[in-house]
């Protein structure tokens, strides 16, 4: 509805209505001739919205897919994930109409990452979760095997990911570093975890 600079003369924002945006005001109904942007499904499953898109096409890709930060190339950014389809389902949006979707608002074929992807997703569900986790790495199994045994520090212990670490539970790591060094233990950390 509007056109936005980044600074005017004065280091403000400065911004004009468009022209959709004054017929809307004057309750005129948009241009049946108005010229359809396509929307870009790339291979890595996410789809890029012009700012020029029509709204129906934008507000349909928020309903299939997961939001991400704006560029400064006026793209909208979304991303297809296990999530979003399962919010999608729960509206009422089949997997063939989330094809479908894609396929006539870029006007091209679906690439077909996404299209394995979308149907992998139909028929097994999740099949993996990312997530953010601090990884103890030690020199010795038995280490591992005495921290899981301890009352001070078992609790912390997450996942084993090999013999020789495990996941600390997420936000709990000073605690478990306070936990070890009553124990005798003391770790070293790669300087980048933070509060």
């Amino acid at each position: 509805m509007v056109d936005i600079a980044a600074d005017g003369a004065d280091g403000k924002p400065v911004f004009r209505l468009t022209e959709r945006a004054l017929a809307w005001l004057a309750d005129q109904p948009p241009s049946e001739e108005e010229v359809r942007v396509p929307l870009v499904v790339q291979p890595e499953a996410t789809l890029l919205v012009p700012h020029n898109a029509s709204r129906l096409d934008r507000f349909q890709a928020a309903r299939i897919a997961e939001a991400l930060p704006v560029g400064e190339d006026r793209l909208y950014p979304y991303r297809i994930t296990p999530s979003s389809l399962a919010l999608a389902q729960e509206q009422g949006i089949s997997v063939k109409r989330v094809m479908d979707f894609l396929a006539k608002t870029s006007g091209r074929p679906i690439p077909a990452s996404v299209r394995r992807s979308i149907d992998r997703w139909a028929e097994n569900g999740v099949e993996g979760r990312l997530q953010q986790v601090v990884v103890l790495r030690v020199s010795d199994p038995d280490i591992l095997e005495k921290l899981r045994s301890n009352p001070k520090t078992r609790s912390y212990i997450g996942e084993s990911l090999g013999d020789l670490a495990v996941a600390i539970r997420s936000g709990e790591w000073q605690a478990f570093r306070e936990a070890t060094a009553m124990l005798g233990l003391l770790l070293d950390d790669d300087g980048t975890l933070t509060n």
